[in-house]
């Protein structure tokens, strides 16, 4: 959930299955593999035919033959991997070898990544000289150039000399002709490449019939799942240690195309163009807005029966507009607004004259806005906008203040990591986003912490903090001395050149599992699904769908979790809508030993409210329960300012709590399991654990929805 007026408590925003195995252990294991028939292994892999094919042919007493590749290694290691687009995709294997490695005597495995490898030859061209010595000269062959997609004919070996030369050393590398060549592998063209390398290897006695050589096909990109079609499971594994940021660097499928679509920024002018009304027209349902000169956008929410106002302004900005350098910069200032202005020059001079205003004062940092509140009795309005308005215009961000700052960030960032409560959000934000600025935690690595300096502050001030970006709203006892105390206080905003952000790929072709390492009895987890941006209409379903899982003590997973099998002390279900994504997540607190029983149940509740709708009777409780607490929320004139501030800054359309009781009473069950069915499908779950694992692979029969049993009888076959 968005973090909402904290600023201490604001949120901060692999490795092999085997690594329990040291490098000598791993060795000895693939030694004390029985050596298998070569016949035996698929005849598809390019390497068991390359195999085979040396294994059939004569060699000559000059020569010694070494013991085929394949029956040096079992399947599970070094290179028997599986094909993919070309490469050798070893994801799927069980256990993948260090990367110093040596395959054979003479290849190497060399740029290796967490998932390709890549057979370079070695260049020992001495050694196989030596061995040569002993064959009678031949005539040497003209290399002709290799041109792709070109047919090209090459003069075959007669039949007496290929006897004599055509039974090299079956070590790869020594089939190849020098210079080294990189050999593509690949099902559908390594037939090719060894008609290449035989060819190439002996020598030309006389002519013969032309070989056509196999197209090379095009790489294709990747297709995205069909609805009902099982991807295999991606495991995001890997412990996040003091000072060491974990990241999935692999890049995300379905990346949207900015040119297709607006800009953020740009979908807010013309929302706030097309949707707002000037104060000047009178009261809208509850609130008033007007426009100041300088663009800044001002609501006035006036509440009967209170004598408190809050002040609020809230930037169109988070952790998402920031690049890698710079993550965790956003939240930085936000403290750094706080310690100083040119009329009040430091920290102690603020807060003083905020405590003797007997106010309540914070600020808050999210993932895309960023505010600053004052709460306190009307009749002091005018000296609370005084201090904030200073604030956010006349800060200094000195280096002495920022050098302070950066202790007490440091240990923010140990409060949270150290409070898997609080921290489980960031790892399933991580799991859902990999290496992106939606990915990242707002309050940012250590390493950014210590190395800001002040023109950081300065030139992310100067883009991001332009009244074009910002708006205030005043709620409680709003009078008209306050409206005019805020166009006094705040017409010297200024604009600014907006740096917008980069829109989040939100597409997923597979089930996805991240585990954070963290020693403990007790493990939290955040089993979710991606859904929907803010602007989408069926976004008010979601909110009542989520009621209904886990968003009270008589919800279906609070029951079927704590109730009924005493898992967790606490569980529930909560949405986070963005501009460009959103997403619907349930989080518990269960047993180390009982995750797995907590994820299948989850899991069996969500495939459930997809098939089955919901009754009358819970759908209306549901209904009552979020206009209820909403209602208790409103009596606080900040939640009321946060309603409307959030919805201003983020360009939606602004609704009045009475305007959202009537979309909230229109849900049917109908809508709540067509929504359900639409996000809960097998290659949409996604699962963090903080915990004592040091790897997800064990979690993967848990995550999948598991088909009805059908049980015959003598009428027929009962589900």
């Amino acid at each position: 959930m968005p973090k909402k007026f904290q600023l201490d408590l604001s949120r901060p925003g692999r490795r092999n299955d085997r690594e329990d195995l040291a490098p000598e252990d791993v060795e000895a294991e693939v030694d004390s593999v029985p050596e298998k028939d070569e016949s035996a292994l698929p005849t598809s892999s390019f390497r068991a035919r390359l195999a085979k094919k040396i294994a059939e042919d004569e060699a000559p007493a000059s020569l010694p033959v070494k013991e085929p590749i394949a029956s040096r290694r079992p399947p599970s290691y070094g290179l028997l991997g599986k094909f993919k687009k070309g490469k050798l995709d070893l994801r799927n294997i069980g256990v993948v070898p260090p990367p110093r490695e040596v395959v054979d005597d003479d290849d190497e495995v060399v740029n290796y990544d967490p998932g390709i490898l890549r057979l370079e030859s070695s260049s020992r061209v001495a050694s196989r000289e030596e061995e040569v010595e002993a064959v009678p000269p031949a005539v040497p062959v003209k290399k002709k150039k290799r041109r792709r997609k070109k047919k090209k004919t090459v003069a075959a070996a007669a039949p007496a000399v290929v006897a004599q030369q055509a039974a090299p050393s079956p070590v790869l590398g020594e089939l190849l002709a020098v210079p080294p060549l990189n050999l593509p592998l690949a099902p559908d063209n390594s037939e090719s490449a060894l008609a290449d390398v035989s060819v190439a290897a002996a020598p030309v006695a006389a002519p013969a019939a032309p070989i056509k050589k196999k197209k090379r096909r095009k790489k294709r990109p990747p297709v995205a799942a069909k609805p009902n079609q099982e991807v295999p499971i991606k495991i995001i594994e890997g412990i996040e240690e003091e000072g060491v940021v974990s990241e999935d660097k692999r890049p995300v499928a379905g990346v949207v195309d900015e040119a297709q679509r607006p800009s953020f920024r740009q979908s807010l002018e013309d929302r706030v163009a097309g949707k707002r009304t000037a104060i000047d027209n009178g009261a809208s349902d509850g609130f008033r807005e007007k426009v100041l000169e300088n663009g800044l956008r001002v609501i006035f929410a006036p509440m009967a029966g209170t004598k408190t106002i809050t002040a609020l302004v809230m930037f169109g900005t988070g952790s998402k507009y920031e690049s890698l350098s710079q993550n965790g910069l956003s939240h930085f200032l936000e403290h750094m607004f706080f310690k100083g202005t040119k009329n009040r020059p430091n920290a102690q001079r603020i807060s003083s004259e905020l405590d003797a205003l007997g106010s309540e004062y914070n600020a808050f940092t999210s993932k895309e806005y960023t505010g600053y509140w004052i709460k306190v009795d009307a009749a002091k309005a005018d000296s609370a906008l005084d201090i904030l308005s200073d604030m956010l215009l006349n800060s200094k961000f000195s280096d002495k203040e920022i050098d302070k700052e950066r202790g007490v960030i440091i240990e923010e960032i140990n409060m949270y990591h150290e409070n898997p409560l609080m921290y489980i959000e960031d790892v399933f934000e991580k799991c859902l986003y990999g290496e992106t600025p939606a990915g990242r935690e707002i309050i940012g690595p250590k390493e950014n912490i210590a190395a800001f300096k002040r023109q950081n502050f300065m030139d992310y001030f100067s883009t991001q903090y332009g009244s074009n970006a910002a708006t205030l709203v005043v709620s409680g006892a709003v009078n008209g001395d306050i409206e005019d105390a805020v166009s006094r206080y705040f017409e010297n905003m200024v604009k600014r050149p907006f740096k917008d952000k980069l829109r989040t790929p939100d597409n997923q072709l597979g089930s996805q599992v991240k585990v954070h390492y963290q020693e403990g009895k007790q493990s939290n987890i955040s089993l979710g699904v991606r859904t929907y941006d803010t602007y989408h209409p069926d976004k008010i379903i979601l909110k009542v769908l989520s009621v209904v899982l886990g968003g009270s003590m008589s919800s279906r997973l609070f029951n079927e979790v704590r109730e009924k099998r005493g898992l967790a002390y606490y569980v529930r279900t909560q949405n986070e809508f963005f501009t460009d994504t959103g997403y619907l997540t349930t989080q518990a607190g269960v047993p180390a030993e009982k995750v797995g029983e907590a994820v299948e149940t989850i899991v069996a509740e969500y495939k459930k409210i997809a098939e089955e709708p919901v009754s009358d009777e819970e759908l209306s409780r549901a209904k009552d329960l979020i206009r209820g607490r909403t209602v208790i929320a409103f009596e606080e004139s900040d939640s009321v300012a946060n309603w409307y501030a959030r919805q201003s800054v983020l360009g939606e359309e602004v609704v009045t709590p009475e305007q959202f009781f009537e979309m909230i009473a229109s849900v049917t069950p109908e809508d709540i399991m067509r929504v359900a069915a639409d996000i809960f499908k097998q290659n949409k779950l996604n699962l963090a654990v903080i915990g004592p694992f040091k790897g997800g692979v064990q979690f993967e029969k848990h995550l999948k929805f598991k088909k009805k049993a059908i049980i015959p009888g003598i009428f027929g076959f009962f589900a």
